[in-house]
């Protein structure tokens, strides 16, 4: 439901995302993103989109800078 699998598939630790859900500091986000925007960018945890498609312009843009970044 939500980011909830997707950050335990990428490979977040499950103390921090069920901190996350419960709002506390030791959360992936410090307690602000709650169920629906769970980022984390050491397990490339873009977060989470509440309408259909609002995510093609985050992987766009986090393709293009990994690929430019790639290429230096």
């Amino acid at each position: 439901y939500r980011d909830h699998v997707h950050s335990l598939s990428k490979g977040c630790d499950p103390n921090k995302v069920m901190a996350e859900l419960f709002a506390k500091k030791t959360g992936i986000c410090n307690g602000q993103g709650g169920s629906m925007h769970m980022f984390d960018a050491e397990h490339n945890m873009l977060g989470g989109f509440a309408f259909i498609g609002e995510g093609i312009p985050v992987a766009l843009g986090a393709a293009f800078q990994k690929k430019r970044t790639c290429e230096r």
